[in-house]
């Protein structure tokens, strides 16, 4: 959804403003009110169901990648991004699930970041830093 409408705003902006670079912040402040692009590390920790957490994780991994939002593991969480609903979404269903297969508690430590003056993925984060 993103990339369609990213794709379908910039066309319009090429069209319409082509000459007048000043409505360029004006267009991707629209676009992002449109929808709120959000990368978030997500770090979920169900509570008194042990030590092992790996099959409480994993019930979470498939949640988010039946949700289709780009995301990256790490061995501390899961990076997310998309829309803010739908990130967040992903979240909830995570804690459903996670409750729903007997942990009485869960801590989670969400990094939230946006911006509206680009939109920048995390991939792109990390190139950044590899190329310097």
């Amino acid at each position: 959804m993103i990339d369609f409408l990213e794709i379908f705003i910039n066309y319009q902006f090429n069209i319409l403003f082509k000459n007048h670079a000043r409505f360029k912040i004006t267009l991707v402040n629209m676009q992002y009110l449109l929808i709120m692009f959000v990368s978030i590390d997500l770090c979920l920790v169900p509570i008194g169901v042990g030590t092992s957490l790996s099959p409480y994780i994993k019930e979470c991994k498939k949640i988010i990648e039946d949700s289709n939002l780009t995301h990256q593991m790490g061995p501390n969480g899961t990076a997310i991004e998309g829309d803010w609903e739908d990130v967040f979404k992903c979240v909830k269903k995570c804690h459903e699930k996670i409750h729903q297969k007997g942990a009485p508690r869960i801590y989670t430590t969400i990094k939230v970041n946006t911006r509206i003056d680009k939109l920048q993925r995390f991939e792109d984060k990390i190139k950044s830093v590899l190329e310097t």
